[in-house]
């Protein structure tokens, strides 16, 4: 069993960041990860990785305008569904279109790799360009439009072991598994309807598990301070017991966990979080909901980092700070928007998850 606990705000403060930046630097490069990743995968293929890279970027950016992640649900994680999920929610609520185009990467580069338990992670420099126009229908002060230049950071993940592995699931809809078409709609659970495999495992291919801003990224980074500096011992000890233990893993399961109950928030429904809760935390939350509706005109979680973990009784406990953006508007009735925050709010937060420890493995998940 797992539950999930928010302990503390950590901090609020406006912030006037977009993501976007005036003047791009080389990306700093750590070589002897890459050389570390690359002796152990001698087919690894950094061409054609490169190629799938960039083929879900832009998928991706078209999958964003569309508000629709049929197209792409194969190649991402659950973490990753739902923090675009949640988003497309709030902005079906408040009726807002964003329309993206004249899309460019100027440079792509993989930076860093590292094995994360029974996972292989791989973060990649993407520089890039577009036209991005955000419209609301209910209330066009809220609209922005403008061009758009700026620096991400991409972590795909994938089982180890798997070498120049031939599958690509970044433009094949059949499941890698059995060959079967696979469903348009996949929704919460990427799973094959006929063989039952999850298709973004990783154990097929490379899966898109977490999207960094620049300003967030490596010693840029405002949770990362708050790493305990006995973690990788913690993780040394925890490993033994808990042999599907990644941080990647645990770092999406948070940020599903943490969108999913900002969604239970705006739409007042705690009900749809209950599975995943304690009942003092389903208590919390539910006596956080409130007679307005506060919905989100932006949602962002800009980070996932793991701070600690320990065994506490018969259970595995994850301390996961979590970083968000956030700008909340109340909605009146069905046309009419009060804004509650005139810019984003930078939002910090601490999530205890905890699973029994002897607690079987979701086989296959990710």
């Amino acid at each position: 069993m797992a539950v999930i606990v928010v302990i503390v705000i950590l901090y609020n403060r406006n912030t006037g960041s977009s993501g976007a930046v005036a003047e791009q630097e080389e990306p700093e490069i750590d070589g002897d990860s890459i050389s570390t990743f690359l002796t152990a995968n001698p087919e690894f293929d950094i061409a054609a990785f490169n190629i799938k890279v960039r083929s879900a970027f832009l998928q991706i950016q078209a999958a964003w305008s569309a508000q629709n992640l049929s197209p792409i649900r194969q190649f991402i994680s659950d973490g990753m569904y739902q923090r675009f999920a949640t988003q497309f929610h709030m902005m079906g609520l408040l009726k807002q279109h964003n329309h993206i185009d004249q899309v460019q990467i100027t440079r792509l580069k993989p930076v860093s790799a590292r094995r994360d338990g029974p996972f292989e992670v791989i973060d990649v420099y993407v520089e890039a360009f577009m036209h991005d126009a955000f419209v609301c229908e209910l209330d066009h002060s809220l609209d922005t439009e403008g061009n758009d230049a700026f620096v991400e950071y991409w972590s795909f993940i994938r089982k180890c072991g798997m070498g120049n592995s031939d599958c690509d699931i970044f433009s094949n809809t059949n499941c890698p598994s059995c060959g079967a078409a696979l469903p348009k709609d996949m929704g919460e659970l990427c799973k094959c309807p006929y063989c039952q495999v999850m298709v973004n495992s990783g154990e097929f291919d490379w899966v898109l598990a977490e999207i960094t801003q620049q300003g967030d990224y490596g010693l840029c980074s405002s949770v990362a301070p708050l790493v305990s500096p006995q973690l990788p011992a913690s993780i040394a000890e925890l490993t033994p017991e808990c042999p599907d233990f990644s941080t990647q893993l645990a770092e999406d399961k948070a940020s599903n966990a943490f969108m999913q109950i900002m969604t239970s928030l705006a739409t007042r429904n705690p009900a749809s979080v209950r599975r995943f809760v304690s009942d003092e935390v389903f208590a919390r939350i539910s006596a956080m909901i409130t007679e307005q509706q506060i919905i989100f005109n932006r949602i962002y979680l800009n980070e996932s980092v793991l701070l600690d973990v320990s065994r506490v009784g018969a259970k595995h406990r994850l301390a996961i700070g979590m970083s968000s953006s956030r700008q909340r508007v109340e909605l009146l009735d069905q046309k009419h928007i009060d804004p509650i925050d005139d810019r984003e709010i930078l939002s910090g937060h601490v999530l205890m998850m905890e699973r029994d420890a002897n607690a079987v493995p979701d086989k296959g998940s990710l």
